[in-house]
């Protein structure tokens, strides 16, 4: 199941997640800390084996079955949420927020997200200690905040 692990695509996310939980969320860092919180979420799920483009939920839909299974699963013992449902609430947070200058809009669960985003990136480590092939790269690291 963990054969399309991109371990330097996951620490990226591991960055921006790092970047984000700095903001003190004033009306200045907010928007920023959204986008660095989903692009994080990005990562993470193009590290673990989806394609391209920046929904949250068609990232998802794009993974193997095998890998959503195990995130849902997972995603559940944790929360009892449902993890499709978070991705599709959050799926274009990072185009919506980034281009809110232009007219559109956008609600958010600070919470949430934040909490979506920790649980993606863990998982992105999670499948680095799995993984069938060992060789890493000098910057592949496996651990974490």
């Amino acid at each position: 199941m963990h054969d399309q692990v991109r371990a330097i695509v996951l620490n990226r996310a591991r960055g921006f997640l790092s970047l984000a939980n700095k903001s003190d969320q004033s009306f200045e860092e907010i928007e920023p800390a959204i986008v660095l919180y989903t692009f994080a979420c990005e990562l993470s799920l193009k590290g673990l084996g989806a394609s391209s483009g920046h929904d949250l939920f068609a990232l998802y839909r794009n993974l193997s079955e095998d890998r959503k299974a195990w995130l849902q699963e997972k995603y559940a013992e944790r929360t009892g949420l449902q993890l499709s449902e978070q991705l599709t609430r959050h799926g274009k947070l990072f185009v919506n927020v980034r281009y809110y200058h232009e007219g559109g809009g956008f609600a958010v669960n600070l919470k949430q997200l934040k909490g979506l985003t920790e649980f993606l990136c863990e998982m992105g480590q999670l499948a680095i200690r799995e993984r069938t092939d060992q060789d890493y790269t000098a910057m592949e690291q496996t651990k974490g905040p």
